[in-house]
């Protein structure tokens, strides 16, 4: 064998061990040289990346979607039921958002807690505003809740004895 070919053989081989460890070979056009088992993986990790991708879509279209219900509210076009109901229907889509939300907001009902997370959208959109607006607006906010709260409790069936 001439020195050349070895020569030719051993950069073939230096390439293949380097492209299977990083990945260089599926874009060298010699992907001959990869196993079918990374192949697969490479395939594997693209699929995964297009589920993130999506994933990822649908929570920006939620937050979207609720940062436009939240200046509905702030400037009176929605009540604060009116968009708790709409933040519950996105909610209810993503299991592990509604287990954070039961966890960490008070109240006896999922409607108790979105209409808290709500408010808490709507003070934090407000923190750029005047105090005096802020207050204004998150009095009829808790307001607004406490009717909420109220119209719940009497839905609530009677224990009668």
């Amino acid at each position: 064998m001439s020195i050349l070919r070895i020569a030719m053989y051993l950069g073939i081989l230096v390439l293949t061990a380097i492209g299977s460890s990083t990945g260089v070979l599926a874009f060298s056009g010699l992907e001959i040289f990869q196993s079918q088992a990374h192949r697969d993986e490479m395939k594997s990790h693209v699929e995964y990346g297009k589920q993130l991708d999506l994933i990822d879509n649908e929570l920006r279209r939620h937050i979207r979607i609720k940062d436009q219900l939240i200046a509905e509210l702030i400037d009176g076009k929605k009540s604060l039921p009116e968009v708790t109901t709409e933040f519950l229907v996105l909610n209810y889509s993503q299991a592990a958002t509604m287990d954070v939300l039961r966890r960490e907001y008070p109240g006896a009902t999922d409607e108790e807690k979105i209409a808290r997370n709500v408010i808490e959208y709507a003070t934090a959109d407000l923190e750029h505003s005047s105090s005096g607006q802020k207050d204004v607006i998150l009095a009829r906010l808790e307001a607004e809740f406490e009717e909420m709260r109220d119209r719940s409790a009497s839905d609530l069936p009677c224990d009668r004895k």
